[in-house]
This record gives C-alpha cells, structure tokens and sequence, in this order.
C-alpha cells in the first residue's frame, strides 16, 4: 500500500519551498545591494561609515552623547577601519548563507529533474566558488569607481564571512538530520 502524505504535511513542505524561494529572492536582492555599495564614490562611502560608528560610538562609548561634534567625528573616525571591515564580514556572512541555500536549491533541482548522483558536497563548493568569484567581481568593480580602489585583503575578508555564512545553515541543518533522522516506512 502506498503511503500518501497528511495534508498538514504538504502544507508544511510547501511552505517551506516558498520560504527557500523567497530566500534565493533575498539572495539576489542582496547581490545588487552589495554592487550599489561599492559604486559609490569614496567620500559618499566615508559619510556613511562615519555615520555608523558614530552610532556605534552613542552605543558603547560612556558619556559620546556629551562630547563635542569634533570629539565625536575623531571617535568615528577611529574606528571606521573596524566598521568598513566588519561590515564586508557580515555582508559577506549574509551572502554566503543564501548563497547555500540557492546552491541547495539548484543541486536539489538537479537531483529530482535529471536523477543526478552528485557528491553532497557540491553545493558547498559552487557556493564557496561563487562567494569568492562575486567578492573578487565586486573588487576588480570598484577600480573603476571614483576614489576607490580594489584589494586581495577585502576578497580574502569577504571570502571568509562567505564560509562562515556558508557553514552556519549547513552546520544547523547537519544537526537537525542526525537529531531527527527522516523516518522511512517499509512497505509491506
């Protein structure tokens, strides 16, 4: 006798294939917004990272608020090398763990439509290789924008939050099947 699925089961998958979707769609968005980022000139750029860490400043500095526009601009500007740094790390973070799951997505795709008998870990390789051919794209991109300029320390910075986005699904999701196994009825 063939197992049929509850409904609440279908609905449960489907819902979870639109949310998937609805990621590589967050997946895309990001990409341009990473590429908006980077065509802007250098002194837009500083602007807006002085601007986030005089937040940061108001956040964590005891008594920022109290200080002179002057003091406040020079705590900004001390760590603006950390802020344009870190936040290449979690823009990157951000890409690789929905770059993994488009890559999830496209091998699964290949899998069901084309009885394709890959190695588990081809998703993570082509995600990993698409973080660092975009991170290395978005580079070579700011060479020709004006007042900035490219470097191997952003791709490699870029090319490590790619991995740590691309691990922290991919570890949750390994977890989650050993603790719960898919349960697999024999038919009899």
């Amino acid at each position: 006798m063939d197992s049929v699925k509850k409904p609440s089961s279908i609905w449960k998958n489907l819902i979870f294939l639109y949310l998937r979707y609805i990621l590589v769609i967050l997946w895309i968005a990001l990409m341009f917004f990473i590429v908006w980022f980077s065509s802007r000139p250098d002194y837009e750029s500083t602007e807006q990272s002085i601007r986030i860490g005089k937040l940061v400043c108001h956040l964590i500095v005891n008594g920022y608020d109290d200080l002179t526009e002057t003091a406040k601009y020079e705590y900004a500007a001390a760590i603006d090398h950390i802020v344009r740094k870190s936040a290449h790390f979690c823009e990157y973070a951000a890409l690789g763990a929905l770059t993994i799951n488009a890559s999830w997505l496209f091998f699964g795709y290949l899998r069901m439509k084309f009885k394709w008998k890959g190695s588990a870990y081809y998703p993570l390789i082509a995600a990993i290789a698409w973080c660092i051919l975009f991170a290395t794209s978005d580079e070579i991109h700011q060479l020709f924008v004006p007042g900035r300029f490219g470097s191997a320390a952003d791709v490699m910075l870029d090319t490590i939050g790619a991995v740590v986005g691309i691990m922290i699904p991919t570890v949750i999701l390994s977890a989650h099947r050993h603790a719960f196994p898919p349960s697999r009825k024999e038919d009899a």
